[in-house]
């Protein structure tokens, strides 16, 4: 595809790795599949919500550890994956941030565990010409295949961002879907 990034809409599985299946009642909204089936059914678009576990521990969650929490690393070896075998294929993540250091807890775990090969394949919208989005086939060809956009609450907005990582606002705009049109029980993400 020869649109910018910012012309294209992506399927999003919002709280992709959010409490486990069976934690919290159907009507909550939770995903039905997990994040692999998620890919593999052609979302692109995944968003995390970030938690600093009881201080000692970075978590995925939503809102608050207590409704369920899973460890970062197991998302992005999922991620990592795909993006290993399907190199035509280009992932947004959207970081939700509930506490300002989260952030940066998160771009250090990428580093250590992935020994630079995650953020290898990031794109860093700052080394564009002019700060335009790239296409799709530009990202494929250049192999910066992953796109990693934060959301944080605006106390967050004097917080350096690293390498890779993106204030969604500036770069994406949500689509909301029209209640007519979908409704919780048919949704199996």
């Amino acid at each position: 595809c020869d649109l910018p990034m910012n012309r294209i809409m992506f399927a999003t599985a919002l709280n992709a790795a959010g409490a486990p299946p069976g934690l919290l009642p159907p009507s909550t909204g939770r995903r039905r599949r997990s994040l692999k089936d998620a890919l593999y059914a052609g979302y692109r678009g995944l968003t995390f919500g970030l938690c600093n576990c009881n201080n000692v521990m970075l978590a995925l969650c939503q809102s608050q550890c207590d409704y369920g929490s899973v460890p970062p690393i197991n998302m992005l070896k999922v991620v990592y994956a795909f993006l290993a075998l399907h190199r035509n294929e280009v992932v947004v993540i959207f970081l939700e941030l509930y506490e300002c250091d989260t952030l940066h807890k998160f771009y250090d775990l990428v580093q250590d565990k992935f020994e630079g090969n995650l953020t290898s394949i990031m794109y860093d919208i700052r080394t564009a010409e002019n700060g335009s989005l790239p296409s799709m086939r530009e990202l494929i060809e250049m192999n910066r295949r992953l796109i990693v956009f934060e959301k944080a609450p605006s106390r967050c907005a004097q917080q350096s961002l690293p390498y890779g990582i993106h204030e969604a606002h500036t770069y994406v705009s949500e689509t909301l879907p029209s209640p007519q049109i979908i409704s919780t029980d048919n949704n199996n993400t």
